[in-house]
């Protein structure tokens, strides 16, 4: 069934693809029942990609309660049978937030090794997932993600849930690509150029992955605890690095987000030292077109790097009047913006163009 996209190809009838895939997660694990279903989610996600790419690997960080560790010793052993998995633990007895990205720093050398470097959160399926559509879909896009949606969220209740979702950028929500104005769109798989692609699942080319952490992976990012920042970068990286390329590209097809909630939503985690930013926390010289937050990240954490700079602003207003919205309503307000009629893949370039 179309609207589902769900993968129920049987094994007789894979054709397993040429490409290396590294594959690279972060497990928080705080409860022994969320051990069970993380091991156990993990696996499956393992093996499915497996089918496909034979030619995975997958380097996981797991941050794991100090009162779990025989338990995850023992999960943690059956998992290794499989031989495409090198782990990375940590025990810790606190809640503080960390940045995801120290783990990744150390394996940067590593990533041109691959054709792809697939950053995934552990709460996004591989199982069930289209992966071959994925792949083929994407085309020679140097950066791809594909659109997520919560296991067992209703495709009827979209309106009702609209104001309530956590999720900040609603464009890469599925339900909305689902209802029935938007349903011919969602069901041609035919992506979108796309000047954001968030990072719960994202595919980069391994060449581009290796020079582009190697420039943004700096000191003073991993010295401090806010992970998000590379995504703001890489769309407009990709355009630099490799332009005769589509630097990124959102493919409708849908990722199941388990959403675990095990990485808490701090509203008061900012670069600034009172949060949220004000603009009084802002150098004088201050890029126009970028928010509080965003200013102050460019100069707290990178000095105001002018490369760093100009990739944070390419994708800066197709976050903003783009990706925020959900799919149709954000395309009718471009229409209305720049008075003219969009297409699905050209439209989101406007967004940076205008």
């Amino acid at each position: 069934m179309a609207l589902l996209q769900v993968s129920n190809v049987s094994m007789a009838r894979i054709t397993p693809r040429k490409e290396c895939i590294l594959v690279l997660s972060n497990c928080l694990i705080k409860t022994e029942e969320q051990l069970n279903d993380d091991i156990a989610t993990l696996e499956s996600d393992m093996r499915a990609l497996s089918q496909w790419n034979p030619c995975s690997k997958w380097k996981v960080n797991f941050v794991v309660r100090t009162n779990l560790k025989l338990a995850f010793a023992e999960k943690l052993r059956g998992l290794m049978k499989r031989g495409d998995l090198e782990p990375f633990v940590r025990y810790t007895g606190s809640s503080a937030r960390f940045n995801k990205f120290v783990f990744i720093k150390p394996l940067v050398q590593q990533m041109g090794d691959y054709d792809y470097v697939l950053l995934k959160d552990a709460d996004q399926r591989i199982a069930g997932f289209p992966w071959n559509t994925f792949m083929e879909k994407k085309g020679e896009s140097v950066i791809s993600g594909p659109l997520r949606q919560v296991v067992g969220e209703s495709v009827m209740n979209w309106t009702r849930t609209w104001h309530s979702n956590r999720q900040k950028f609603q464009l890469h929500e599925a339900k909305y690509w689902k209802s029935a104005e938007n349903a011919t769109d969602f069901e041609s798989v035919e992506p979108l150029a796309s000047g954001f692609i968030e990072q719960y699942f994202v595919l980069l080319e391994g060449d581009f992955a290796a020079w582009f952490f190697e420039g943004v992976l700096t000191d003073e990012f991993l010295d401090q605890t806010l992970d998000w920042g590379p995504d703001l970068m890489w769309c407009g990286a990709a355009a630099d690095m490799r332009p005769e390329k589509p630097d990124c590209s959102l493919v409708p097809v849908v990722s199941e987000h388990l959403d675990t909630r095990t990485i808490d939503i701090e509203r008061t985690n900012c670069p600034c030292t009172t949060c949220p930013c004000k603009a009084a926390d802002l150098p004088k010289r201050r890029p126009r077109g970028l928010s509080n937050d965003k200013a102050a990240f460019l100069h707290n954490v990178y000095h105001d790097g002018p490369l760093f700079e100009r990739w944070i602003l390419a994708s800066e207003e197709y976050r903003n009047e783009v990706a925020r919205y959900r799919f149709g309503y954000s395309r009718t307000k471009l229409e209305k913006a720049f008075g003219v009629v969009v297409s699905l893949v050209g439209y989101a370039l406007l967004g940076l163009v205008g």
